[in-house]
Protein backbone atom coordinates (compact mmCIF):
# COMPACT_ATOMS: atom_id res chain seq x y z
CA UNK A 1 0.00 0.00 0.00
CA UNK A 2 1.28 3.69 -1.26
CA UNK A 3 1.54 6.91 1.39
CA UNK A 4 -0.87 9.17 0.14
CA UNK A 5 -0.11 13.27 1.69
CA UNK A 6 -3.35 14.67 2.75
CA UNK A 7 -2.67 18.08 4.00
CA UNK A 8 0.33 19.60 1.52
CA UNK A 9 -0.09 23.42 1.29
CA UNK A 10 1.05 25.53 -1.70
CA UNK A 11 2.23 29.01 -1.82
CA UNK A 12 -1.34 29.70 -2.14
CA UNK A 13 -2.00 29.37 1.45
CA UNK A 14 -0.43 32.87 1.90
CA UNK A 15 2.06 32.86 5.54
CA UNK A 16 1.44 29.08 5.34
CA UNK A 17 3.02 27.08 2.09
CA UNK A 18 5.96 27.75 0.19
CA UNK A 19 6.03 25.47 -2.88
CA UNK A 20 4.65 25.82 -6.17
CA UNK A 21 2.06 23.15 -7.01
CA UNK A 22 4.53 21.92 -9.26
CA UNK A 23 7.19 21.69 -7.07
CA UNK A 24 4.71 19.18 -4.24
CA UNK A 25 3.58 17.56 -7.22
CA UNK A 26 7.44 16.32 -8.27
CA UNK A 27 8.36 15.96 -4.57
CA UNK A 28 5.42 13.71 -4.73
CA UNK A 29 6.30 11.97 -7.67
CA UNK A 30 10.03 11.50 -6.44
CA UNK A 31 8.24 9.72 -3.10
CA UNK A 32 6.23 7.12 -5.02
CA UNK A 33 3.06 8.77 -4.31
CA UNK A 34 0.47 7.38 -6.27
CA UNK A 35 -1.97 10.62 -5.41
CA UNK A 36 -1.48 14.03 -3.30
CA UNK A 37 -4.28 16.46 -2.06
CA UNK A 38 -3.77 20.02 -2.37
CA UNK A 39 -5.83 21.40 1.16
CA UNK A 40 -4.65 25.35 0.56
CA UNK A 41 -6.92 27.48 3.06
CA UNK A 42 -8.49 28.23 -0.70
CA UNK A 43 -9.11 27.00 -3.90
CA UNK A 44 -7.03 29.74 -6.19
CA UNK A 45 -4.36 26.76 -7.16
CA UNK A 46 -7.05 23.85 -7.50
CA UNK A 47 -6.78 24.19 -10.92
CA UNK A 48 -3.49 24.35 -12.05
CA UNK A 49 -2.46 21.47 -9.23
CA UNK A 50 -5.15 19.36 -11.46
CA UNK A 51 -4.43 19.68 -14.54
CA UNK A 52 -0.28 19.49 -14.13
CA UNK A 53 -1.13 16.19 -11.62
CA UNK A 54 -2.88 14.61 -14.39
CA UNK A 55 -0.01 15.34 -16.98
CA UNK A 56 2.47 13.56 -14.55
CA UNK A 57 0.52 10.76 -13.46
CA UNK A 58 -0.45 11.67 -10.14
CA UNK A 59 -4.23 11.67 -8.84
CA UNK A 60 -5.14 14.96 -7.70
CA UNK A 61 -7.27 15.08 -5.04
CA UNK A 62 -8.89 18.75 -4.74
CA UNK A 63 -9.20 19.94 -0.60
CA UNK A 64 -8.68 22.75 1.42
CA UNK A 65 -8.52 23.73 5.17
CA UNK A 66 -11.16 25.77 6.21
CA UNK A 67 -11.24 27.61 9.54
CA UNK A 68 -14.24 27.32 11.89
CA UNK A 69 -15.70 30.27 13.56
CA UNK A 70 -14.03 28.92 16.72
CA UNK A 71 -10.75 29.74 15.57
CA UNK A 72 -10.57 25.63 15.02
CA UNK A 73 -9.83 24.10 11.47
CA UNK A 74 -10.74 20.85 9.51
CA UNK A 75 -9.78 19.23 6.65
CA UNK A 76 -11.98 18.48 3.41
CA UNK A 77 -11.46 16.79 0.83
CA UNK A 78 -13.55 16.26 -2.30
CA UNK A 79 -14.72 13.05 -3.58
CA UNK A 80 -17.07 14.07 -6.67
CA UNK A 81 -17.76 17.20 -8.28
CA UNK A 82 -20.64 17.65 -5.78
CA UNK A 83 -18.33 17.20 -3.61
CA UNK A 84 -16.22 20.00 -5.31
CA UNK A 85 -19.28 22.16 -5.69
CA UNK A 86 -20.10 22.35 -1.32
CA UNK A 87 -16.18 22.57 -1.13
CA UNK A 88 -16.42 25.87 -3.13
CA UNK A 89 -19.27 27.00 -1.53
CA UNK A 90 -18.35 26.68 2.08
CA UNK A 91 -15.30 28.69 0.89
CA UNK A 92 -17.30 31.23 -0.29
CA UNK A 93 -19.25 31.30 2.99
CA UNK A 94 -16.36 31.68 5.04
CA UNK A 95 -15.05 34.50 3.05
CA UNK A 96 -18.00 36.69 3.18
CA UNK A 97 -17.84 36.81 6.59
CA UNK A 98 -14.16 38.56 6.67
CA UNK A 99 -12.30 38.26 3.00
CA UNK A 100 -8.98 38.56 5.40
CA UNK A 101 -9.83 36.60 7.89
CA UNK A 102 -12.06 33.83 6.61
CA UNK A 103 -13.89 31.94 8.88
CA UNK A 104 -16.71 29.32 8.48
CA UNK A 105 -20.05 28.96 10.83
CA UNK A 106 -20.35 24.95 11.52
CA UNK A 107 -23.57 25.02 11.00
CA UNK A 108 -23.46 25.21 7.24
CA UNK A 109 -21.32 21.93 6.84
CA UNK A 110 -24.35 19.57 7.39
CA UNK A 111 -26.00 21.87 4.31
CA UNK A 112 -22.67 21.06 2.17
CA UNK A 113 -21.42 17.76 3.68
CA UNK A 114 -22.37 15.53 0.52
CA UNK A 115 -19.72 14.23 -1.32
CA UNK A 116 -16.57 15.29 1.04
CA UNK A 117 -14.12 13.73 3.33
CA UNK A 118 -14.01 15.58 6.63
CA UNK A 119 -10.53 15.13 8.42
CA UNK A 120 -10.51 17.17 12.35
CA UNK A 121 -7.36 18.18 12.30
CA UNK A 122 -4.31 18.09 13.79
CA UNK A 123 -4.22 20.09 17.16
CA UNK A 124 -6.00 23.11 15.70
CA UNK A 125 -9.35 21.18 15.71
CA UNK A 126 -11.74 21.45 18.10
CA UNK A 127 -11.85 17.59 18.58
CA UNK A 128 -8.22 17.93 19.42
CA UNK A 129 -9.03 21.01 22.21
CA UNK A 130 -12.04 19.29 23.80
CA UNK A 131 -10.10 15.94 24.29
CA UNK A 132 -6.97 18.03 25.86
CA UNK A 133 -9.85 19.67 28.07
CA UNK A 134 -10.79 16.49 29.48
CA UNK A 135 -14.50 16.45 27.20
CA UNK A 136 -13.76 13.33 25.71
CA UNK A 137 -18.06 13.19 25.90
CA UNK A 138 -18.04 16.11 23.87
CA UNK A 139 -15.53 15.22 21.48
CA UNK A 140 -17.07 11.51 20.77
CA UNK A 141 -20.44 13.89 19.84
CA UNK A 142 -19.05 16.06 17.72
CA UNK A 143 -17.28 13.28 15.73
CA UNK A 144 -21.10 11.56 15.72
CA UNK A 145 -22.26 14.38 14.38
CA UNK A 146 -20.13 14.78 11.78
CA UNK A 147 -20.24 11.50 10.56
CA UNK A 148 -24.25 12.21 10.57
CA UNK A 149 -23.57 14.86 7.90
CA UNK A 150 -21.14 13.69 5.91
CA UNK A 151 -21.23 10.04 6.61
CA UNK A 152 -19.85 7.06 8.50
CA UNK A 153 -17.51 6.46 6.18
CA UNK A 154 -16.24 9.97 5.48
CA UNK A 155 -14.98 11.33 8.53
CA UNK A 156 -11.67 10.98 9.50
CA UNK A 157 -9.34 11.83 13.07
CA UNK A 158 -6.34 14.13 12.53
CA UNK A 159 -3.31 12.96 14.46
Amino acid sequence: MSYVELRAKSFFSFGEGASHVSELLERAIALGYPALALTDTNLCGAFEFAKLAGRMGIKPITGGQITLADGSRITLLARSKKGYANLSRLFTLANFVDRKDPRLDQSHLQEHAEGLFLITGCSDSIVSRLLMDGEAGKASALLRQYQKWFGPDAVYVGL
